[in-house]
């Protein structure tokens, strides 16, 4: 057989090896168990890859007396079926040998399952793998969570570690919006019911509103460009941060720390150093533009190199952190509204009051009372920091998660300022958002993975361009123009006493969260519903509530195997996964609505 010949010839090359090292003979001996241990696993794979067809599950190999030589409890390694693997049936069919080998690895301890993307041959097996060991582990079933049809090759170093899956985010369409002289769909990932709609009828208002007046009715503008990262440096005394403080200041200093910080990157463009004194702290604001990528990591690099250049003059300056909290990344701060970070984006739109009164169901007067009192004064009220909007955040959070932004910037670029006014001359609404923190790219992080980069290309972001910063620059100014269209949309709803209720209610409540929260039919607690997890993936009611007409017959649920459970209801019924979610639910609805068609089997 030609696997069992090189397998062979490798122990052999081995043994061979061995008689020029100078290594003791249990050395010796401990290091041939675990190579042949290995060996004798990789075979096994290979052989059962190759008469996987044939129906043979099972290998023989004579491997002695010696427990720790073999790693399986006998001395024969039995292939299980692929059923009796793992619940999950598409992880059972690309099972092996090897595989085994890493699961009792991991379960042992002996194998760490974040190091698991080393040991496998894809990136898609240690995924698998990961699964398999945390559903034995937490007794937690990952079946609704998917992982199939993903490129993690993408992922891997990039975005995520310790991998298990991708969590799908349910993606619409709004729009389009007209933008710079082209109709654009507006991809937003959201599971709020009712923003894809609003944000719809704002693009709208604002198409239409071109349509009347000409472009100019509607026009965005990036004013200020420029990420920050903000180290803090220690010194024993004031003087000596007051030293360093003036010494930065000089245009000089400047020049010798921004040719380290350039040289970082070709996009990198050290624009400013903002030095602050606080006790014996020195806090170094570093201001730069990163072409068309959002920054963070770019700027953070320079920053290092630029500090290395000022310790050459003051070797007694201690770093602390290369972020000192100044920068501000990732908190509403009122030094980010006041100074900008990121792009710093204004969209204004004049609308008819014929179109308001159309399309938005309102009047002018009416918007700009409702903008003045809960836009100003409600949120001056509430001492908000870039909180004059009505729902900034919705639209930057679900254009954030559709083009593969950091999401967690969603806290500070979303600060916005929504102003509404009359326009004397005509009687149009006047419109405009003032978004000082935009943290956006085009490029680098999550913007590289397929999905999220689509969504990139839709908007017209991912073109080629003649200066770096063009893609990311047009993408900014989509966020605060779509921002804008969701202003004008809720505004007006709320200005309509009962739309936004029973619009939410219509579009935001779904009935299977009412079925799912209605305790009706639910027994009392002294009476529940007891389950028992017989492997990773199967739960076996032991009681069930008498109020249920349900029968179970054949009910049959080995380890590692989940067998149809069928659950009679007249002349309907159901099986598997969704019977399990019937009976622990224990909800006559549910029940109802489970006879219609297959339900997901999701954790209990």
């Amino acid at each position: 057989m030609i696997f069992l010949d090189e397998f062979t010839d490798e122990l052999i090359l081995f043994l061979e090896s061995l008689i020029t090292r100078d290594i003791q003979v249990k050395g010796i001996f401990e290091q041939w168990k675990m190579q042949l241990r290995d060996k004798v696993l990789l075979l096994a794979n290979k052989y059962f890859e190759e008469n996987r067809g044939g129906g043979a599950n099972k290998l023989e190999f004579a491997l002695g007396n010696d427990s720790e030589l073999s790693t399986v409890s006998a001395t024969s390694l039995t292939i299980p079926k692929d059923q009796e693997l793992t619940s999950n049936s598409s992880i059972a069919k690309s099972i092996s040998a090897v595989d085994l080998r890493l699961l009792r690895e991991m379960r042992e301890g002996r194998l760490k399952h974040r190091n698991l993307e080393q040991h496998c041959c894809s990136s898609l097996k240690a995924v698998e793998l990961r699964r398999i060991h945390l559903e034995e582990r937490y007794r937690i079933p990952l079946e609704v969570l998917p992982y199939e049809n993903y490129n993690y090759d993408e992922v891997k170093n990039a975005c995520c570690e310790n991998v298990i899956g991708y969590m799908p985010v349910p993606t619409g369409v709004a729009g389009p919006l007209y933008f710079d002289g082209e109709m654009v769909p507006i991809p937003l990932s959201t599971t709020e019911g009712a923003l894809v709609a609003s944000v719809s009828r704002g693009c709208l208002c604002l198409n239409e509103s071109v349509k009347l007046l000409g472009a100019d009715a509607f026009y965005t503008q990036v004013i200020r460009d420029g990420m920050s990262r903000a180290p803090v440096l220690e010194f024993d005394s004031i003087k000596d941060c007051y030293d360093c403080f003036q010494w930065v200041r000089q245009n000089e200093s400047f020049e010798k720390m921004k040719l380290h910080f350039d040289q970082t990157s070709r996009y990198a463009n050290l624009q400013r150093v903002d030095p602050r004194i606080e006790g014996n702290y020195l806090f170094l604001r570093f201001v730069a533009t990163t072409g068309d990528a959002m920054g963070m990591n770019m700027v953070t690099r320079g920053t290092g190199k630029a500090i290395e250049c000022l310790r050459l003059a003051f070797p007694q300056a201690r770093l602390l952190s290369i972020s000192g909290n100044l920068c501000v990344d990732k908190k509403a701060s009122a030094l980010n509204w006041i100074e900008g970070r990121g792009k710093s984006v204004v969209a204004e739109a004049f609308i008819p009051a014929q179109i308001v009164e159309r399309v938005l169901k309102t009047n002018v007067d009416s918007m700009v009372a409702i903008g003045h009192a809960k836009l100003l004064v409600g949120s001056s009220a509430a001492c908000t920091i870039g909180g004059w909007n009505a729902h900034a955040a919705n639209v930057v959070a679900s254009l954030f998660i559709a083009t593969g932004q950091d999401a967690a910037q969603t806290v500070s670029s979303s600060m916005c300022m929504t102003q509404l006014n009359k326009r004397a001359q005509d009687g149009a609404l006047h419109i405009s958002c003032t978004m000082n923190c935009l943290e956006v790219g085009a490029i680098g992080g999550g913007t590289m993975l397929s999905p999220q980069s689509k969504c990139l290309e839709i908007l017209g972001c991912r073109r080629d361009i003649l200066k770096p910063g063009q893609n990311s620059e047009r993408l900014a100014r989509i966020v605060c123009g779509v921002v804008l269209a969701g202003e004008l949309s809720l505004l007006a709803s709320q200005c309509n006493e009962g739309e936004l209720e029973k619009s939410h209610l219509r579009l935001n409540r779904s009935s299977r969260n009412l079925m799912l929260s209605d305790t009706s039919n639910t027994p009392p607690l002294s009476s529940p519903v007891h389950c028992r997890r017989a492997s990773s993936a199967a739960v076996i009611p032991q009681s069930i509530p008498e109020s249920l007409p349900i029968s179970l017959d054949n009910v049959s649920i080995t380890e590692g195997r989940r067998q149809n459970i069928n659950i009679n209801r007249g002349n309907e019924s159901t099986t598997g996964s969704s019977a399990l979610s019937i009976l622990t639910q224990t909800g006559t609805k549910l029940l109802k609505k489970a006879n219609n068609g297959h339900m997901p089997c999701g954790p209990l």
